[in-house]
């Protein structure tokens, strides 16, 4: 691989994640998540290093939850059962009609934990991707469950690690702590809430502990966070 498209490293993220014009973005949408701010962040940020080929299982490219948009989105392969995404192909990711060893990278975003055998997508992804290339992947922890049509299960660090045991590397990288994941489930309940004055409430202190969360630097995020982003090499 040359240097420019060579698989994306966590190592900066602790450093790189923090900026005034997205936290700018984020108070101005009508409602994203914490945890979709965070993803669509990490995904810009390694927007230009996903070149070649690019899988997408069980991405969207239609009716997106998040503000992400490929930099090329025609090397990008949409595989989804559901219709109404515009997938290239309707498919199952636990068997991926495409041939091994050709994508450069493989995106797996908030996906595995409504599978019923995250594994055997996981040794897809392996197979379809040629040596050197990556698998980016992202699973909730302390998120609400959410059935899409089934909510099967969460992943610890260890957890992730054996799933990708068939990779040579892995980088894991915990997607918030304490503070963002209070700050998640006060936005949630406020969204939920009819009664406008304490909807409103819970809404700025949800945003705010999640921007105090950003401040500190991710605090105690090897116990509370609201999921792991993660870079898996072949």
């Amino acid at each position: 691989m040359s240097p420019s498209t060579s698989p994306p490293s966590t190592a900066s993220f602790a450093t790189s994640t923090n900026g005034t014009a997205g936290w700018q973005k984020f108070w101005g949408k009508g409602f994203i998540s914490y945890r979709r701010f965070l993803l669509d962040r990490l995904l810009e940020q390694h927007a230009k290093c996903l070149q070649g080929l690019v899988v997408d299982v069980g991405g969207k490219r239609e009716n997106k939850r998040g503000a992400f948009q490929p930099e090329d989105a025609n090397a990008w392969v949409y595989l989804n059962l559901a219709g109404d995404t515009g997938p290239n192909a309707i498919a199952d990711a636990h068997v991926l009609p495409i041939r091994d060893s050709v994508a450069r990278f493989c995106v797996c975003t908030e996906t595995i934990e409504h599978l019923r055998e995250p594994y055997r997508c996981i040794q897809e992804c392996h197979r379809l991707l040629e040596t050197g290339g990556a698998l980016i992947l992202s699973v909730p922890f302390l998120y609400p469950i959410h059935a899409d049509p089934y909510d099967f299960q969460r992943y610890t660090r260890e957890g992730l690690s054996q799933l990708l045991r068939d990779f040579s590397s892995v980088e894991i990288t915990p997607m918030g702590g304490a503070w963002g994941v209070i700050g998640m489930m006060l936005e949630f309940a406020a969204v939920r809430l009819k009664f406008r004055p304490l909807r409103g409430v819970l809404w700025r202190v949800g945003r705010s502990l999640q921007w105090l969360d950003e401040s500190l630097k991710t605090p105690y995020a090897e116990v509370f966070t609201t999921g792991y982003f993660v870079i898996a090499k072949k």
